[in-house]
């Protein structure tokens, strides 16, 4: 982690469901004009070798600022290559510790702006049942938990386009807050407001009451 500096942070387990959460969390960074931070929290896990069409560590490190901690091998090192290259000019640093999941991304949360985890994990970060990591830091976390879809796609963030439009260039869905009157949460509030500024997006606000 650099000191002083607010992060998009994305927790890493290894499962395809947090990887596509990476690729969105590297996408709000540069939209935000933030560091993306990666973060391996519990056990290292045993990963496989990279393809051979996928690039080297050497090669990425020209084009990746190498974060404390990164791993010479493994999920967080291929991660972190593999958004380098999608994302040349993002600030990228890579974490891992081995600390417990839930208390290891609680924290990071914290020095974040936002952390953005997988909605479901290949084994749950470190042993834990599947799901109940996410759960458990979206509850106990300070600052804006995102939950992102397996195969959330860039374009699933915008209308349909229309007239040949490109996805890239097609605007933005709507931001919905849903919001409890009686329990007010200004840093909900200002969260919903940034993030619909950040993609010109219009913001609706939704509040129900009991029938």
């Amino acid at each position: 982690m650099i000191s002083g500096t607010r992060t998009v942070t994305a927790g890493i387990d290894g499962s395809r469901t947090s990887l596509d959460a990476a690729d969105w969390a590297a996408r709000e960074a540069e939209r935000r004009h933030l560091t993306l931070r990666l973060l391996h929290a519990g056990a290292e896990q045993p990963a496989a070798r990279p393809h051979a069409s996928e690039p080297s560590t050497a090669e990425a490190s020209a084009t990746a600022p190498p974060g404390p901690g990164l791993p010479a091998d493994g999920t967080l090192d291929r991660a972190a290559i593999q958004l380098a290259y999608a994302h040349p000019a993002l600030p990228i640093v890579a974490d891992r510790t081995a600390a417990p999941a839930v208390t290891a991304l609680i924290e990071a949360a914290a020095e974040a702006e936002e952390l953005v985890l997988g909605s479901r994990g290949s084994t749950g970060f470190a042993g834990f049942p599947v799901g109940s990591v996410v759960l458990a830091v979206a509850a106990g976390a300070e600052r804006p938990v995102v939950v992102v879809r397996a195969g959330e796609l860039p374009e699933d963030e915008r209308l349909p386009v229309v007239d040949g439009t490109s996805p890239h260039h097609a605007a933005y869905l709507p931001v919905v807050l849903g919001l409890d009157l009686e329990r007010p949460a200004d840093e909900l509030l200002g969260f919903a407001f940034d993030t619909a500024a950040t993609r010109s997006a219009p913001l609706h606000v939704v509040h129900t009451r009991p029938a």
